[in-house]
């Protein structure tokens, strides 16, 4: 089954993708600066949840207050998160000043630096397995291109189980622009600086 998963799931991602809710996630957190736990799920082979922590790193976040959790359903993209290798498509969408900082070039890519290496945490999960709920709770979710695949009544759920990782009524959600067309009723959606969100309802 974990073979069946591995080989059917598309991983199509690249560091910075949809870079405008990452940037306004930095923007809002710095402002405060106080301890944070963002959850990606799914994380694929890592490049989202290192982009959120190089943004964060950019804009002063001091390091020992992120703390970044990224789960998927697929165990050999998971393996390669872990190690941090990537190719130069990869990068693509990455500034070149951010390149040189936190990525040593290597024969057959670039290797992210452990320093951001460190803040990420990642598991092989299933958002329908009940060891989510083991994860605790966190101040933002990102969830993007994943529930694309599913038929409403699964998006509702999933939404639903994801929702219930808030910290708080102030937690913020962001979901892939084609997630869906209506918003689930667990969630209210907020627009600020062109920005669409989600809390919980």
């Amino acid at each position: 089954l974990e073979a069946l998963i591995n080989l059917l799931t598309v991983n199509e991602t690249y560091f910075f993708r949809e870079s405008r809710q990452i940037y306004f996630l930095t923007e809002k957190s710095v402002r405060t600066k106080e301890k944070i736990r963002i959850l990606c799920a799914p994380g694929s082979t890592g490049e989202e949840p290192y982009s959120i922590a190089i943004a964060l790193l950019e804009g002063g976040y001091p390091s020992d207050r992120i703390e970044i959790v990224s789960l998927d359903i697929n165990s050999d993209v998971v393996v390669l998160a872990k190690e941090g290798c990537y190719n130069a498509r990869s990068l693509h969408k990455t500034p070149l000043s951010l390149q040189e900082k936190y990525f040593t070039k290597e024969e057959d890519g670039f290797k992210i630096s452990n320093n951001v290496k460190r803040l990420v945490t990642f598991h092989t999960l299933n958002v329908f397995d009940e060891s989510l709920f083991d994860l605790g709770l966190f101040d933002t979710i990102f969830s993007r291109n994943m529930l694309i695949y599913f038929d409403e009544a699964t998006v509702i759920r999933a939404v639903e189980r994801l929702g219930s990782l808030a910290r708080n009524k102030e937690s913020l959600l962001f979901f892939g622009h084609a997630d869906f067309v209506k918003t689930p009723p667990s969630l209210i959606e907020h627009y600020e600086e062109g920005i669409k969100f989600y809390t919980v309802a």
